[in-house]
């Protein structure tokens, strides 16, 4: 069966626009590049259709939506259309700078407009326009790589590798039921649709900022388009060159003994939390003979509901927290009370809300008054992640070139009470990639790129999935590149407070000279909450 598109209307509409262009072509060819004509003929001329934003936009706020079409495969001249949701947030400047910034989202998978509030409120937006792009199979782009069929698996009730890899498997089938070329969805063709949807939007030149996968992306757009890239920045990076499931094991007990020896190292942190990766591993292996369960008042909720927590849900749930810059003070305290039976903390830290925050759904979603227009669309998805975009990335030009036995001889060393959370993925990729489908990348795409463009690479220390040393990786093979490291920061640097955010906006506004980076030196790593 056909891609089921929401809007039933849009492929007339596009049809229309491509007609247009054929119709210009017979008519007024001079309006024409010979580029455009040669890719009209082929097929491979990216249009962007503009449309109303997915979201609610608000009075004050200037933002133009729409579609970005090019070929699934453009390879195949007969190909299907892709249709990518795109984002312009217009600078509030009056003159704002001529080379915007293109967000490029981690995951692979995250959706870029789903975090539209948080750019709306970055300094960055002040002197330049930002433009969001929902990457082929995410968020809001056609077609969808959501898995339900993953999504309805309760991560509380004892979910196995074999429970996830079968919804992958299903996930899989009904994608290509639907006609879907899942080995058309990596990152060069991502990076393909990057530099089409510059030429589509008309400009000359642009800046990139990645996130975590957004990294590898960008590196792709450096190797294979680098023409109209006015710089660079890399946050938090995940490099072709690495293997990351044979490492992440290792990764992410470089975090947590990151944290054990700061608190160490901190005299009130010490005082209050003597010992702490003692009583850490030995609180896993507590859990995991005794488990517990904990009342979780989550405000996504209008009830608390009830969890079973044991040793391998609390290290995941404190390795996800790693990520987060304003919790990481917070963990040593978790760590404690829950040790001495309070689960006040934990409770608050399952629920999102440790730091006083908001969960990260609700944080990172836009606010959306037309959600029954949009649900009437599409019926009710999760766009903020799409699983099917992660393992057709990853399966293709990542774990083919990882291999199980080095990611196990790798843990060795590993405390074996963290085995079984910290080596999980691995396990899960080895079934899930092995059903899935998305066929095996071209050695170049484990091949470190060179590139002369410049480039900010930034690394938080506490980072427990891209690590400071993959940021440094990246950086050796590029000519034209500074790095920083931040002390106290998890994954996603730019958000670990006005130093990096402010280093940022000076590279961007300056990428020949490299930023100051004077404040690093006053950044004491976390403040440890102690009561």
């Amino acid at each position: 069966m056909p891609y089921a598109y929401p809007l039933t209307s849009r492929r007339a509409r596009i049809a229309a626009i491509l007609l247009t262009g054929l119709a210009l072509t017979a008519c007024a060819s001079s309006d024409l590049s010979d580029q455009q004509l040669d890719e009209l003929a082929a097929g491979t001329l990216a249009v962007f259709d503009p449309y109303r934003c997915p979201f609610e936009v608000y009075e004050g706020e200037e933002i133009d939506c729409g579609y970005l079409i090019v070929p699934e495969d453009r390879s195949d001249p007969d190909t299907l259309e892709v249709e990518l949701a795109v984002a312009i947030l217009r600078s509030p400047n009056p003159n704002p700078a001529p080379d915007p910034i293109l967000y490029l989202s981690g995951g692979p998978g995250d959706s870029a407009l789903s975090e539209v509030d948080l750019w709306l409120e970055s300094p960055l937006l002040e002197d330049r326009d930002v433009i969001l792009l929902d990457q082929r199979g995410t968020g809001y782009s056609i077609p969808t790589l959501n898995c339900p069929e993953i999504e309805v698996l309760d991560y509380w009730d004892e979910v196995t590798v074999d429970d996830e890899a079968d919804a992958a498997a299903e996930c899989s089938q009904r994608l290509v039921d639907e006609g879907v070329v899942l080995t058309t969805y990596n990152s060069a063709a991502s990076a393909a649709d990057v530099d089409a949807l510059r030429r589509a939007l008309g400009y000359d030149a642009w800046n990139l900022i990645g996130i975590s996968y957004g990294t590898r992306l960008a590196l792709t757009v450096m190797r294979d388009y680098p023409q109209g890239i006015r710089s660079v920045i890399l946050d938090s990076t995940y490099p072709p060159e690495v293997q990351a499931y044979e490492e992440g094991a290792v990764n992410g007990l470089r975090a947590f003994e990151v944290l054990f020896t700061d608190c160490a190292t901190d005299p009130t942190c010490n005082a209050a939390y003597p010992d702490l990766r003692a009583v850490f591993l030995q609180l896993v292996a507590d859990l995991n003979h005794h488990p517990v369960t904990i009342s979780v008042d989550d405000p996504e909720y209008s009830d608390p509901y009830d969890v079973e927590i044991n040793g391998d849900a609390l290290s995941d749930e404190l390795f996800d927290a790693l990520y987060d810059t304003v919790v990481i003070p917070y963990l040593p305290y978790v760590i404690y009370e829950t040790g001495q039976g309070r689960y006040d903390a934990l409770s608050r830290l399952v629920a999102g809300t440790l730091a006083g925050g908001v969960p990260e759904s609700e944080a990172l979603g836009p606010a959306n008054a037309l959600q029954d227009l949009v649900d009437s669309l599409w019926g009710e998805q999760d766009f903020e992640d799409s699983e099917g975009a992660y393992y057709s990335v990853e399966c293709r030009e990542e774990f083919p070139f990882n291999a199980l036995p080095k990611a196990e001889a790798a843990a060795a060393d590993i405390p074996q009470v963290l085995h079984d959370s910290l080596l999980y993925d691995t396990y899960l990729m080895a079934e899930a990639c092995a059903v899935w489908g998305a066929g095996e990348a071209d050695p170049v795409e484990n091949t470190a790129v060179q590139a002369d463009i410049p480039t900010l690479v930034m690394a938080g220390e506490y980072d427990p999935i891209t690590p400071p040393g993959w940021g440094r990786s990246a950086a050796q093979h590029l000519t034209n590149v500074t790095f920083y490291e931040y002390p106290g920061v998890g994954h996603a640097a730019i958000d670990g407070g006005d130093c990096p955010l402010g280093m940022a906006a000076a590279f961007l506004n300056n990428p020949t000279t490299p930023p100051d980076d004077s404040c690093i030196a006053r950044m004491d790593g976390p403040a440890f909450y102690v009561p």
